[in-house]
């Protein structure tokens, strides 16, 4: 294996609904940056048996179709070396995320985009030194966990396509920052909605340092 290869991309839905999409992920010991993409609007069966299951010096996660399960995210948030983590239209199944304490050690920018999200909620020591958070056409969330006020790092909260309440909670993070002292998050919104014709397309971060 190249020492230079830091980017994989997986497009197999016949792999992902036999739970063989991650097999052989681990021996790509110098990947720093991964998309997994199901090409299928069929709900996938994609399984994490565990964080090993990862390359150890993975820096960028994107996931797309994939159908997992939202407690499947505590074992992602275990990977040591992760940044960036870009969960993108059905990535994830199910209303309810409840992350385990002490994940996303590492983790700078978190995009949620497409999903069916309703209640979420997050330990403290969740998302220690998270930079940005970008929710986009999660039409059913109301609320973000009330912890990310007290993320000193967190710099920016941008919602797009998004209920009034879920803008409205972004506000209450922000004030209560200003509160306790901390430098205001910048809170960013926008009533446009993605569109989404015979393919899937996703604006990109555009200013995104990562």
């Amino acid at each position: 294996m190249s020492k230079n290869l830091i980017y994989g991309n997986i497009d197999d839905y016949e792999s992902s609904k036999e739970s063989r999409l991650l097999e052989n992920l681990v021996h790509l010991h110098q990947l720093e940056t991964l998309s997994l993409c199901v090409e299928s609007w069929h709900y996938s069966t994609v399984t994490i048996p565990s964080a090993k299951a990862f390359p150890p010096m993975l820096k960028k996660l994107k996931l797309l179709r994939t159908g997992l399960m939202w407690e499947d995210l505590n074992i992602i948030g275990e990977l040591p070396t992760l940044e960036v983590l870009k969960l993108m239209l059905s990535a994830c199944r199910g209303e309810e995320w409840q992350p385990t304490e002490g994940g996303f050690t590492r983790l700078k920018l978190l995009l949620i985009e497409g999903n069916h999200l309703k209640y979420w909620k997050a330990p403290a020591d969740n998302f220690p030194v998270l930079e940005r958070l970008v929710i986009r056409d999660c039409t059913e969330l109301d609320e973000i966990p009330i912890e990310f006020a007290d993320i000193l790092s967190l710099q920016l909260i941008e919602l797009q396509g998004c209920k009034l309440e879920l803008e409205a909670f972004a506000a209450r993070i922000q004030h209560e920052q200003e509160d306790i002292g901390n430098k205001p998050v910048d809170v960013r919104t926008s009533n446009t909605y993605l569109r989404y014709a015979f393919g899937y397309e996703s604006y990109e971060l555009d200013d995104c340092p990562y």
